[in-house]
């Protein structure tokens, strides 16, 4: 098993990567494998969540004097909460390290839980999507465990048309800087938000437009004041909701951040609904708080001004 650096709520955090994470496919000198796994989460009631799923457009990996030496591309949408394992050609550099990895979404936004890589000498190396909230992308909470302490990373989204208000259409990360082989790696936070260990790009690269490995240059930049607090929402993703049980999903934070985008969503442990087309937090209605609140059974706000009914048809409820 891997461990993986990630930072999360700003710290440096170390996780040991559950084997089952990484692609089960045999070691090739000619080939490397990823595999992308998708937040937020998988099937309720024979409903996936609505605009959580994506598909790859492509992938280049490059060595680690940034040469390319393969390409790949996914194979249709990942399901919300499932993952798809996705061979690179790697006949530019056989038996090479593909030590740089860039990964571009399609039309259809997705969020990101984890990457894992497997590279042709058997090596495995792994991301986790909490890097986005880190380096202020938007993100969303995931139900998608990558650890033996059930640790559930956030999920990063990328979007190429950006029909959301999503910035991010690719990333190109530095995948040994995410994996921990030494004690002597980075304590400081904003060394894993920088070029060259991880960069968010507007645009997805053009096919034919070279090796087009990047730079710092003409890329989104991670440390910036993010434009947007709210973002536009599909007709899908308002009428979803989630429901969480696990105290780390905390809604008061959710409606909180300025990069945050997804559905509506409930923290069962703080009892506060987030509505997230506003960005406002309310209490769950109960026998002491009979106003100014959210009704989860009904699914109704309820304030001074009236009676306020939210219709959901995709309600996911996260144990």
């Amino acid at each position: 098993m891997a461990q993986v650096i990630a930072v999360a709520a700003g710290v440096v955090t170390m996780f040991q990567f559950l084997q089952g994470l990484f692609p089960s496919t045999p070691v090739q000198g000619s080939t490397s494998h990823i595999r992308i796994g998708v937040g937020l989460d998988g099937t309720f009631n024979g409903s996936t969540l609505s605009d959580s799923d994506g598909a790859v457009k492509g992938i280049r990996v490059y060595n680690e004097d940034k040469i390319l030496i393969g390409t790949g591309k996914g194979d249709g949408v990942i399901p919300s909460g499932s993952f798809q394992d996705i061979s690179i050609d790697q006949s530019k550099g056989k038996g090479q390290q593909p030590t740089y990895l860039q990964l571009n979404a399609g039309t259809d936004a997705l969020c990101i839980a984890y990457i894992t890589q497997q590279w042709p000498d058997g090596t495995q190396r792994g991301w986790s999507g909490d890097m986005g909230r880190q380096c202020n992308q938007a993100w969303a909470y995931s139900n998608i465990i990558i650890d033996d302490s059930n640790y559930k990373p956030d999920c990063t989204w990328l979007d190429q048309d950006h029909s959301n208000g999503i910035s991010a259409a690719a990333v190109q990360i530095h995948m040994e800087y995410f994996t921990n082989t030494t004690s002597n790696y980075s304590q400081d936070p904003s060394f894993y938000c920088s070029s060259p260990v991880l960069l968010f790009e507007y645009d997805n690269y053009q096919t034919g437009a070279g090796d087009n490995f990047w730079t710092s240059k003409r890329r989104v930049k991670q440390r910036d004041t993010p434009v947007k607090r709210i973002r536009p929402r599909s007709a899908a993703m308002n009428s979803s909701i989630v429901s969480s049980t696990d105290p780390s999903h905390s809604a008061v934070k959710l409606c909180d951040s300025d990069t945050s985008y997804g559905p509506d969503f409930v923290s069962l442990s703080e009892g506060i609904f987030c509505d997230m087309a506003t960005k406002t937090p309310w209490p769950l209605c109960s026998e002491s708080v009979a106003d100014n609140c959210y009704d989860w059974d009904s699914h109704t706000l309820i304030n001074g001004a009236g009676q306020t009914v939210k219709g959901y048809t995709d309600v996911q409820e996260w144990r």
